[in-house]
């Protein structure tokens, strides 16, 4: 059919070429390929505009990074607060928190240990008996103290109460340093650095995060003694007794 061409029968009367000789409309294609040409010429400058600015954002995160390196001399670190205080909704129990996961915070020494907090939770019975809390590793053969990793968000004081509440569903109030220790994982071949302290505990939840894969139970400080594997957990314990003592 005469008129008729690839568009299926809108030959010359579509509105873009209306009242236009073939040659007009030529010069005009010619031209926006031109301009597309002349753009795409372009496209490494704008590429470096967008590059110039992206670039310092980029520095930025990867300084802050997943993995903070820090001198292993170094035992604290105050960092703005992450974890909801004593006495929140979350710590009396009204919502059941959930236990961090992941190691994309984890901090560690220059020297790749990964850095571990972890306390000793302890109160007074009424006869001024000391007691202390131990529970189970995951796997339920083990008995020790909470811990866990300290994380580049939590001030070392944040992440022991955070690792308390977790693992054995206790609060309180963190007392002064017991100790720093390197010691050799039993899941890796490897050394950590821990850092103890006492947790006074003031709360005990009913549920907690690991509820389901751990046990917790009071005893007597020689039991833990007794009981516990890892031998800087019992120096931190006997760091904790002599303390006490002291203060008694």
């Amino acid at each position: 059919m005469e008129g008729q061409g690839k568009f299926g029968g809108l030959g010359d009367n579509r509105p873009e070429t209306k009242g236009r000789t073939a040659s007009d409309t030529d010069c005009k294609g010619r031209g926006k390929e031109e301009k597309i040409e002349e753009r795409f010429q372009k496209s490494p400058e704008r590429l470096k505009e967008m590059v110039a600015v992206v670039a310092p954002q980029l520095q930025q995160f990867v300084a802050k990074g997943p993995r903070s390196i820090m001198p292993e001399s170094e035992s604290e670190e105050k960092e703005p607060s992450k974890f909801p205080e004593q006495g929140s909704p979350i710590s009396k129990g009204n919502i059941v928190p959930v236990a961090r996961q992941g190691r994309e915070l984890q901090r560690y020494t220059s020297k790749g240990r990964r850095l571990v907090v972890g306390c000793i939770p302890y109160k007074f019975k009424a006869d001024r008996s000391l007691e202390v809390l131990v529970i189970s590793s995951q796997k339920g053969q083990a008995i020790l103290f909470p811990k866990g990793g300290w994380e580049t968000d939590e001030s070392q004081k944040e992440a022991v109460r955070r690792e308390a509440m977790e693992e054995a569903g206790v609060e309180g109030d963190v007392e002064n340093l017991l100790g720093k220790w390197r010691y050799k994982s039993k899941s890796q071949d490897m050394y950590k650095v821990g850092f103890m302290f006492p947790l006074n505990v003031t709360d005990e939840l009913l549920q907690w995060p690991e509820m389901q894969t751990r046990r917790r139970k009071w005893v007597t400080a020689a039991e833990a003694r007794e009981k516990c594997k890892e031998a800087w957990m019992k120096e931190a314990l006997d760091r904790l007794v002599k303390r006490l003592e002291e203060q008694s």
